[in-house]
């Protein structure tokens, strides 16, 4: 819960002030009885002085909303009432937004419920009052307003359905149908956008999870619509084709003059607008009358640093066998695809006898060099050396691409290029039998270590066989820098778990690079100095190669009995016998415990012994028997359990670690995960309600302690001030402090060094988390200099006021934009990029054309507005210039026209009394060209005018 004042957060106290405050703000303008109070704050367990402290809560609530007289709180027998404008309520704007949205959806106004059903939902940051629900509160008016959130959400999306943006609703669709498996109108809303985007077989699939779920669980079969919507696709029914036809405006809503027009095709499910009433499929076109689609496809291209792994199949002399050869071929495709799927690569069509996979295109990871290097190793060994009539090569390059998209919303580029292809088969091309040779960039890049390299292999990269494990990073000697009291909250949640023998769940969220595994790492640092002794398991999940849901905790596991890779089997099992005998004795519980976990603990490499093909009994015994294991090593010392990157786990894993505190019995567990913001994007309740955990989110560190972390690093002094340059750069990010620390340290630099290649990659990685409309909206935004608004962007994008408006908001809200002035309107609002690096990186992925083509966009936007805004054209004709420049293309006669444009921008600032602007307008087409006479007599002249104007004697040198 938050309250603003003037832009600024209200100070609201205490856990009681703020239960209070929530529960009148969900009954604003009533009287609410101290006795409901009670009852709201602490059921049927209220302590005697519970109407004391809800006096007290009200008296504190009183002082703080006491300034700006919009908002009081008075006694009002039997209880208080709160006196608050509707309108200040994001509650009551987001219900208000969604009746309006709803009644145009009503009347099938596409383009009008969908702009205002997404402004409902932009209001969102998360679950209602979360940290209200976190101390254990649970009223029934959260689920009322969760629910009205998620219809809101399926009236949003069944709109953007019928306007054609089947493509960007996928992901929205998939993440909440994973979290809601059984809401049919969700699964049908994700089956009809999955089958107009051509994956049928995951639509049809989607359909028999939701039948499992209602069948397993509820002893139900699917609605009879969604089973209509099941045959429909599997007939492949053209009315389940997207088409287009006029979008009536509502009433009350006009449509902006470049209205939207589409068809209402959506799934046959009832939908509540405002009441449940059955929709059904149109009948199908009669043939040869197609109306064309209203949406035309928009092609994009990107620049995206990539990884290249190509892969060739030679014949051996003497096969002869053509069935074989097929066979042996068809085994190699398969492999490839299965491999590349669990490292997250992307396996393009054949290229003769060439496979390729990309790495970085579409998805961008920060470590797509090591990714694909152990998708080639991991193709090699699963070939083995006895790969019959057939051999293969590998081969790596990393490097810059141009990857081109048909339309914005594939799934995959049509098309990419870039002379790293071109090494990688240069590479190929000396590559031994089944041997992974890869570039010199690739190696630098992966951080891996090789085994002995080939002689003489520097000149054409080099020849892998095996890779070395990295040494682990050592623990900074530094002390830990702005996260103390983070550390503090983690110190003092384990003396609460030693007190009360009770377990805890701790989640630390934070985007890449925010220190994370830092604070973890010096909690666990602090935990030997403890009187009580406390063990440590610590286990990540593992960022690529897929792996079982239970591998991390079949890691804790072998971390307890000592069980190191590669360990024979014999070994393992005695090592796990004994430690289980040592924890639950030589009775039933530990057979039963070896029984379930040896095939997993013993045997990792060769299988799970429950795979998720089989019955759902033996998968729960596996994970109750890993609970208990947990359980009785807390039991016998108090144990913290570290699980890191559980943003990369699956859903199962997900499941039993959300719940893990909760099925324990009282013992001195601590279990703290790390993960990123995505997981709350999957898992939006995570932790939600619990009444033992606790969630702590690591905002970017203040300049101040950036210069501080900075101190430390370069063992010199960094001001925040005088080297504001760096310290913005970092952005507060202490990973990219200690990167430009080691950048400074390998390579002095008299100013700011480079931008180093990890903190790109970073970045750059973040940024593909986007869904694509919004990576597009944030790098039209880069292309413009200075504050950020909607009109600007949408000038840029062609997109309509509202769309581009609204898309600033959700980057703003992913923490990419920040606001700097608020508008009485949306479209006034005005955002600068956060870090400079993330306008860097997205203006960077535009390729050239693109790049000049916007900045024309602009300049033609820019000569629409008044004459004061004329100096804004001074960087994108600069822009220009240099893009051409970079082409090899003369820029003489480019420079002599935009000379003559920015001296008449001056000109009309000049006359209009602008003189800043007509000083900046001259100043700039004085810099490009040293012909511009005309600029320079008039920027002599102003500055004469004005014998305070500061800098005189540069501007006469400049005039000479």
């Amino acid at each position: 819960m938050e309250a603003t004042r003037d832009g600024g957060p209200v100070q609201l106290g205490g856990v009681n002030q703020r239960a209070v405050l929530g529960y009148l703000l969900l009954h604003p303008n009533k009287v609410v009885a101290t006795r409901e109070l009670v009852q709201a704050l602490w059921g049927e367990g209220a302590p005697p002085t519970a109407r004391k402290m809800v006096q007290n809560a009200v008296a504190g609530l009183r002082r703080a909303l006491s300034e700006g007289g919009s908002v009081s709180l008075t006694t009002s027998p039997p209880g208080y009432v709160l006196r608050v404008d509707a309108s200040e309520i994001d509650l009551t704007r987001f219900e208000e937004l969604v009746q309006r949205g709803r009644a145009a959806l009503a009347s099938e106004s596409w383009a009008t419920a969908a702009g205002l059903l997404r402004e409902a939902l932009a209001l969102w940051r998360g679950p209602v009052l979360a940290d209200v629900s976190e101390n254990g509160v649970a009223w029934p008016e959260f689920a009322v307003v969760r629910e009205a959130r998620l219809t809101a959400f399926e009236d949003c999306a069944e709109a953007e359905l019928a306007l054609g943006r089947h493509r960007e609703l996928v992901g929205e669709l998939a993440a909440l149908a994973e979290e809601e498996p059984v809401r049919e109108r969700l699964c049908g809303l994700l089956m009809l956008a999955l089958y107009r985007c051509g994956r049928q077989p995951e639509a049809l699939a989607v359909y028999q999870r939701i039948r499992d779920e209602l069948v397993n669980g509820f002893g139900l079969d699917p609605a009879p619509e969604l089973q209509d919507l099941e045959r429909a696709i599997l007939n492949q029914r053209p009315a389940l084709a997207w088409q287009s036809a006029p979008d009536a405006p509502a009433a009350d809503h006009p449509l902006p003059a470049s209205d939207h027009t589409g068809v209402r095709v959506v799934s046959p499910l009832p939908v509540p607008v405002p009441a449940e009433r059955p929709v059904t499929l149109p009948a199908p076109a009669p043939p040869g009358l197609s109306t064309p689609p209203r949406r035309r496809a928009r092609a994009m291209t990107e620049r995206k640093q990539a990884s290249v792994l190509l892969i060739r199949a030679r014949v051996d002399a003497g096969a002869d066998d053509p069935e074989q050869i097929d066979e042996a071929l068809r085994d190699l495709t398969g492999i490839v695809v299965e491999e590349a799927g669990r490292f997250g690569g992307l396996v393009r069509g054949t290229l003769g006898s060439v496979r390729p996979v990309f790495f970085g295109v579409p998805r961008a990871y920060e470590d797509d060099p090591r990714r694909a290097v152990r998708l080639a190793l991991a193709i090699r060994e699963r070939l083995g050396a006895g790969a019959c009539c057939m051999r293969v090569e590998l081969a790596v390059a990393t490097g810059e691409v141009l990857a081109t998209y048909d339309d914005a919303g594939d799934d995959q580029p049509a098309e990419v290029t870039g002379a790293v292809l071109d090494e990688c088969e240069a590479l190929l091309a000396v590559a031994g039998r089944n041997g992974v040779r890869i570039s010199e960039t690739t190696r630098r890049a992966s951080g891996y270590l090789f085994d002995h390299p080939t002689p003489g292999d520097t000149g054409a990269g080099r020849e892998v066989s095996v890779v070395l494990p990295s040494p682990a990073p050592a623990l900074p000697s530094t002390r830990l820098v702005g996260r103390e009291r983070e550390l503090e909250v983690l110190t003092g949640l384990l003396t609460d778990v030693l007190r009360r023998d009770r377990p805890h769940l701790a989640t630390v969220l934070g985007e890449s690079g925010l220190g994370k595994s830092r604070l973890v790492a010096e909690f666990g640092r602090t935990l030997r100095n403890r009187s009580r002794p406390v063990r440590q398991l610590t286990v990540r999940v593992p960022a690529f190669g897929g792996g079982r849901a239970f591998a991390p905790l079949a890691a804790v596991v072998r971390s307890y009995a000592g069980i190191a890779d590669g360990e024979p089997e014999a070994l393992a099992h005695r090592k796990l016998t004994e430690a289980l005998h040592r924890l639950v004795g030589f009775g039933d519980g530990a057979a039963w415990m070896l029984d379930r976990l040896r095939p997993e603990v013993v045997l990792p490499a060769r299988g799970a012994a429950v795979r998720s093909d089989e019955d759902a009994d033996a998968r729960e015994e596996l994970w109750a028997a890993g609970r208990r294991f947990i359980e009785e090593v807390a039991a016998q010392q108090p144990t913290v359990l570290l699980l890191e990157d559980v943003h990369l786990a699956d859903r199962a894993l997900l499941d039993h670690v959300e719940d893990l505190t909760e099925r324990l019995v009282r013992v001195p567990l601590l279990v703290v995960v790390t993960a990123r913001p995505e997981l709350r994007q999957r898992r939006p309740r995570w932790s939600c309600g619990k009444r033992d955990a606790t969630t702590l989110v690591l905002d970017p560190l203040p300049d101040d302690t950036v210069a501080a972390l900075l101190t430390h690093l370069l063992d010199r002094r960094v001001d925040a001030g005088t080297d504001a340059e760096l310290v913005s750069l970092v952005g507060g990010v202490p990973l990219f402090a200690e990167e430009f620390a080691r950048a400074l340290r390998d390579r002095p630099h008299n100013g700011t060094p480079p931008v180093p290649r990890r903190v790109r990659n970073v970045v750059a990685a973040q940024l593909d988390t986007l869904p694509p409309a919004w990576k597009t909206l944030l790098r039209d935004a880069a292309v413009l200099d200075g504050r950020i608004g909607a009109v600007g962007v949408a000038a840029l994008s062609e997109l309509d006021l509202d769309e581009a408006a609204a898309g600033l908001l959700q980057l703003e809200r992913k923490d990419l934009l920040r606001r700097v002035r608020q508008g009485s309107l949306s479209c006034d609002v005005r955002y600068v990029f956060r870090h400079g690096l993330v306008r860097e990186v997205a203006y960077a992925q535009l390729a050239r054309r693109d790049r000049v083509v916007r900045h024309r966009r602009a300049i033609a936007w820019i000569a629409g507005l008044p004459a004061d805004q004329g100096h804004l054209l001074i960087h994108h004709y600069r822009q220009i210039v240099a893009l051409t420049a970079a082409t090899g293309r003369p820029t003489a006669a480019l420079v002599q026209q935009i000379v003559q444009s920015l001296t008449e921008a001056g000109g009309r600032a000049a006359a209009a009394g602008a003189r800043e602007a007509a000083l900046l307008c001259y100043r700039g087409a004085a810099e490009l060209s040293p012909h511009a006479v005309t600029a320079r007599r008039q920027l002599l002249l102003l500055h004469r005018q004005n014998a305070d104007s500061p800098g005189p004697e540069a501007v006469h040198q400049m005039c000479r």
